[in-house]
């Protein structure tokens, strides 16, 4: 990664006709293609001579009991065994590795297993239910022209509006009495986007 973005660098030095710097790069192209190819061998195995992409099976806990299944997995072109550690226990996953090792000499097939390690864990138990999403949609045409406008009705909880309303919104006594017809009530909405509703009636709908 390292060569290809010097390189990538020294073009765009030499099309804008500045000092290109030359820095060494600890891995050239064709050495960290071996490397690439070495290391992926000895963590999954050779190259299959079929097809070119290792498979690679994450075991289940019933893999560990079933040497049956596991054997034709294997067979069916399993070139790697991977084993999760954040479930089951080390019974388990004994069972797990020598039932494989035991279908390589039945199979003739060799298979690489791969522990993966469990790593740390956020629980954070229950969360309590935040409040609910209540939408608030005006009437439009197909040209998205307000054919009519919503209607929320604010009031103390358990107050009931007298007309029809899309919304009610329970809010504090005193806060409301102290409305006034013309009044515009500001208010962020659940996409953080500013907004205002205009106070139409004295009955304290908007």
């Amino acid at each position: 990664m390292l060569a290809s973005l010097q390189a990538v660098r020294d073009m765009l030095c030499q099309l804008q006709s500045c000092e290109v710097i030359k820095k060494p790069v600890p891995v050239s192209f064709d050495e960290s293609g071996e490397l690439l190819e070495k290391h992926t061998n000895d963590l999954l195995g050779p190259s299959p001579k079929k097809h070119g992409t290792r498979i690679m099976v994450t075991f289940s806990t019933d893999l560990a009991h079933d040497h049956e299944l596991l054997k034709r997995m294997l067979l069916a072109g399993m070139d790697c065994a991977r084993i999760n550690c954040a479930h089951d226990n080390e019974q388990v996953w004994e069972a797990m590795v020598q039932s494989v090792r035991k279908a390589e000499k039945e199979t003739g097939r060799n298979c690489k297993i791969l522990m993966d390690l469990m790593g740390p864990k956020l629980r954070t138990g229950p969360l309590k239910p935040g409040p609910a999403l209540l939408p608030i949609r005006p009437i439009q045409n197909e040209l998205g022209q307000l054919v009519s406008p919503a209607k929320v009705w604010l009031a103390p909880p358990g107050e009931v509006s007298e007309v029809p309303v899309d919304a009610s919104l329970p809010l504090d006594e005193a806060w409301v009495a102290q409305l006034q017809q013309g009044d515009k009530l500001r208010f962020r909405d659940t996409r953080v986007e500013s907004a205002h509703l205009p106070s139409c009636s004295a009955k304290r709908k908007v």
